[in-house]
C-alpha cells in the first residue's frame, strides 16, 4: 500500500523538480563540512522601496518578563532572550522566524529583535534549513527587514544598519544559492519576491544580480502558476490571496507594468471568492485570515496599478480553476468543481469536488470544513476528506488517496459538462470518477441551479453497484437548527432557510476550523441515500412563516 501510494504521487513530479530536490539536500549536507562564503558587503541604494501593505497586528505583546508570540492560534511566553529554536511545532517555529511581529515595533525594539535573531542564527548549523535558514521563512523575514528599515527610517551606515544590511545580504545570497525549485508553487513566488525586493532594496551588481534572478524566474512561473482565468493553480483561495499580495509587491519593486494584466485577472478571482462578509471563501487549504484580507488585496492591486477594482455581481465561472458563484441580492453561493490541484502540487488540496459555501443576507451559512493544522493525523485527514465537506461521499471510500501531511496518490478526474449563468442565476453540472476503484465503477454527478426563487442541489451516483452514500452540509455555528423528517430549517440571526432533502435529514456533530488553530463546535445537516437508490436532491427556499412556527 505504501509502495502504491509513492509510486502513484511520484508519478505526477516532475524530473526537474525530483532532480532539484536531490541537489538540494546534497548541498544542505556538504554546506555542513565546507559552509560556502556569504556576501556581506552589499550596499543599499540612495532610496530603498516603501512597504504597499499596512502593518500587521496581534503576533506580539511585551510582557514584564519578557514577550508572546502568538501565531497559528497558539500563544508562547518567552523571556528577554528569545530561544528561536524551542517549539518542537515546525509551523509555529517558522512563524517565529518569519518575524512579521516587526511591523507592529518601534524603531528601538525593532532594531534590538533583528540583533537578537543574528546573533543566535548564524548560518551552516544543523538542521538550519528546518526553520532559521529555511528559504521559506528567509524569504518573509528579509521583505519585512527591508521594508522595516526604510519605514523607521534607520541610517543604514551606522553601525546598527550596517551589521543589519550585512545580514540582508548574506540571506539573499543564500537563497540564490537555495531557490525552492523542488517545490515551486506559492514557496517560489515567495522567494522571487524576496529577490524583486532585494533588487530595489541594493544598489550596484549585486542588487542587479538579485532583479535578473527575479525577472528570469517570473517569467517562467507567470504562465506556470497562474491560470488563464487568473486563479492559481493551487486553488485554495487563501494561497491565491497570498500570491496575489506577493505578485503586487514584486511589481511595485520591480517598477514593471507587465505584470499589470496579470493583476487584473488575479483581482477578479479574489473578488469572486469573497463573501458579503468580506471574508474569502476557504476551499481546500484556506483560512479567514491566512491571508491579507480581500479589500486590502485589492486596494493594494488598485493603488499599484492604478486599475479599478473589480466588482461583485451576477454569477462567474472560472472554468480553469473550477469555482464558480453567483453573488444576487441577498445571496451569495460559491462552488468548487474542479480539479484538486495541480498534479506536481497536491499539498494543499481537499477531496471537496462539488462543495459549495453559501451566505444568505450577508451571514454565511453554510460552510467549507477549512484546515486546523499542517502536520500528518487525525485533524489533517479530516480537512482533506470528502466526508468532511458539503458534497455527496461514499461510505468507507475517497475521491483521492491523501495520506502524511501534503501528499496524494491516487487523484480523480473531473468535468464540468455545463455552465450557464447570468445577473439573476447559474446553473452547472460536474461530475468526478474518484470512487472509479470501487465495485461498478461509480461516477458522481453533481447538478446546481440557483436563482432568486431557491436553490437545488442534485446528486447522482452512475454505476452498476449500490453503495451507501451520504450528502452533507456544514452549518456556520450561530446556526440553529430545526428537523422536521425531510424538512430542515436552519436559522441565523434574522435569516431563515428552509432545506427539504429526497430524504429523511439528520443531524450529526462536527468541528469547524475556520483558521489555522481555530477549532469551533457546530453541526452538519445530513442525507443518506436509501438502499438501492443513486440520487439525492436538496432543495433550499426562504422559509416562511408555517415553517418557523411564527
Amino acid at each position: 500500500m505504501k509502495l502504491a501510494r509513492s509510486l502513484a504521487f511520484a508519478r505526477h513530479v516532475p524530473p526537474r523538480q525530483i532532480a532539484a530536490r536531490f541537489w538540494l539536500e546534497a548541498k544542505r549536507r556538504w554546506s555542513l563540512r565546507a559552509p560556502p562564503r556569504l556576501e556581506a558587503l552589499a550596499y543599499p541604494a540612495p532610496a530603498t522601496p516603501q512597504p504597499i501593505f499596512p502593518p500587521r497586528t496581534g503576533m506580539i505583546e511585551r510582557l514584564p518578563t519578557g514577550w508572546r508570540f502568538t501565531f497559528v492560534g497558539r500563544s508562547v511566553e518567552t523571556g528577554e532572550a528569545i530561544d528561536w529554536q524551542a517549539d518542537p511545532d515546525q509551523l509555529w517555529c517558522m512563524n517565529l522566524h518569519y518575524m512579521e511581529y516587526l511591523e507592529e515595533l518601534d524603531r528601538d525594539t525593532g532594531v534590538a529583535l533583528i540583533r537578537q535573531w543574528i546573533a543566535a542564527n548564524p548560518p551552516w548549523r544543523r538542521g538550519y534549513w528546518r526553520d532559521s535558514w529555511n528559504s521559506y521563512a528567509l524569504s518573509l523575514r528579509v521583505v519585512v527587514w527591508m521594508q522595516r528599515l526604510t519605514a523607521w527610517g534607520l541610517d543604514l551606515t551606522d553601525p546598527d544598519g550596517r551589521r543589519i544590511v550585512s545580514s540582508l545580504a548574506a540571506q539573499l545570497d543564500f537563497l540564490l544559492r537555495n531557490l525552492e525549485l523542488d517545490l515551486g508553487g506559492n514557496h517560489l513566488i515567495k522567494n522571487i519576491k524576496a529577490l524583486a525586493w532585494g533588487g530595489a532594496f541594493f544598489a550596484g551588481p549585486f542588487g542587479q544580480k538579485l532583479r535578473d534572478r527575479a525577472i528570469g524566474l517570473l517569467t517562467r512561473e507567470i504562465p506556470r502558476q497562474i491560470l488563464p482565468d487568473g486563479m492559481h493553480y493551487e486553488r485554495s483561495s487563501s494561497y491565491h490571496a497570498q500570491v496575489f499580495a506577493d505578485l503586487i509587491e514584486t511589481r511595485s519593486a520591480l517598477g514593471d507594468p507587465a505584470l499589470d494584466p496579470v493583476l487584473a485577472r488575479m483581482a477578479q478571482v479574489v473578488t469572486m471568492l469573497t463573501h458579503p462578509d468580506g471574508g474569502p471563501a476557504i476551499f481546500n487549504d484556506a483560512g479567514l485570515t491566512m491571508a491579507y484580507a480581500p479589500s486590502t488585496c485589492l486596494a493594494a492591486f488598485s493603488r499599484v496599478t492604478g486599475r479599478p477594482i473589480p466588482q461583485r455581481d451576477g454569477a462567474f465561472g472560472f472554468r480553469d480553476a473550477g469555482y464558480f458563484g453567483l453573488h444576487a441580492p441577498g445571496f451569495a453561493l460559491i462552488a468548487d468543481m474542479g480539479r484538486i490541484g495541480p498534479d506536481s502540487l497536491p499539498a494543499h488540496a481537499h477531496g471537496d469536488i462539488g462543495s459549495i459555501e453559501l451566505s444568505i443576507g450577508g451571514e454565511r451559512l453554510i460552510v467549507d470544513q477549512g484546515v486546523y493544522e499542517y502536520v500528518a493525523g487525525e485533524r489533517r485527514q479530516a480537512a482533506r476528506s470528502a466526508h468532511h465537506h458539503n458534497c455527496l461521499a461514499l461510505l468507507g471510500a475517497e475521491p483521492a488517496d491523501f495520506y502524511g501531511a501534503f501528499r496524494c496518490g491516487r487523484r480523480p478526474r473531473v468535468g464540468v459538462s455545463q455552465f450557464v449563468g447570468g445577473d439573476g442565476g447559474m446553473l452547472l453540472q460536474g461530475h468526478h470518477d474518484g470512487y472509479r476503484h470501487l465495485k461498478g465503477k461509480p461516477v458522481v454527478v453533481r447538478r446546481l441551479e440557483a436563482n432568486a426563487e431557491g436553490i437545488v442541489l442534485h446528486d447522482r451516483i452512475d454505476a452498476s453497484h449500490w453503495h451507501q452514500a451520504t450528502s452533507r452540509l456544514l452549518l456556520h455555528p450561530d446556526c440553529r437548527i430545526e428537523l422536521h423528517g425531510d424538512l430542515a430549517i436552519v436559522h441565523r440571526g434574522e435569516v431563515s432557510i428552509a432545506i427539504k432533502g429526497s430524504a429523511p435529514l439528520h443531524v450529526e456533530p462536527a468541528m469547524w476550523w475556520p483558521d489555522m488553530g481555530v477549532e469551533l463546535a457546530t453541526r452538519r445537516l445530513c442525507l443518506t441515500l436509501p438502499p438501492g437508490c443513486f440520487e439525492a436532491t436538496l432543495e433550499f427556499a426562504a422559509a416562511t412563516p408555517l415553517e418557523t412556527g411564527i
